[in-house]
């Protein structure tokens, strides 16, 4: 028997274009700009004001219906072909992510939701990229030959624009630091499974 290296139950990230106009990338940003009611729940005196804030509006999306769509039916793809779930699902929350120059957010995850998502209309070389953190209590630090997607606690995600990325809620993340002079707008959001869940003394449907 030939040497085998398994990955085990690794965490999956779906990155995709969603072929937009810029007429329409231009409406999108600015619908987005108008909601001007902003601030961030990780705004505090420990962290300071330079982390990038959320809108208080956690419904936007339904403010941009075919820009919904779009997302939804992407997600369908990824969901069927990738996932291979059965389940439908439903946007639950969706919200405006707005950084500026020099900020950045702490690492968190999303809680009641079973995927998130982010939405970026328009990206320059010095916006701000995606960070994704392995919270596995790692017990050691090791040097690397190199780093990969086996060894490395932390993968960057350099967002494009009109891209769309979906991850799983529980993997922790963070927007990495800002260095563009212009405002970056991302729409967040979470994606909750509908229908059937489970089996026997363990199902439930969620309508």
């Amino acid at each position: 028997m030939k040497d085998l290296a398994l990955f085990l139950f690794p965490k999956t990230i779906f990155i995709s274009h969603l072929k937009n106009t810029k007429k329409q990338i231009n409406n999108i940003v600015n619908t987005l700009s108008k909601l001007d009611t902003l601030k961030s729940y990780q705004n505090t005196p420990q962290f300071g004001s330079n982390v990038s804030h959320a809108s208080i509006d956690k419904d936007v999306l339904n403010k941009l219906p075919l820009l919904r769509d779009k997302i939804i039916e992407k997600f369908y793809q990824f969901k069927r072909n990738v996932m291979c779930y059965k389940n439908d699902f439903k946007i639950s929350t969706s919200w405006i992510s707005k950084t500026k120059k020099n900020q950045t957010s702490m690492y968190h995850s999303h809680k009641n939701c079973m995927f998130s998502g982010a939405y970026y209309p328009i990206i320059d070389k010095k916006s701000a990229p995606l960070y994704f953190f392995q919270d596995n209590n790692l017990s050691f630090n090791l040097e690397t030959t190199e780093n990969n997607v086996i060894n490395s606690s932390e993968i960057k995600v350099t967002p494009q624009n009109d891209t769309v990325i979906f991850f799983p809620s529980n993997l922790y993340h963070c927007i990495g630091q800002h260095s563009s002079n212009k405002t970056r707008y991302c729409i967040a959001f979470n994606l909750f499974p509908i229908g059937r869940l489970g089996n026997a003394d363990s199902c439930v449907e969620v309508q």
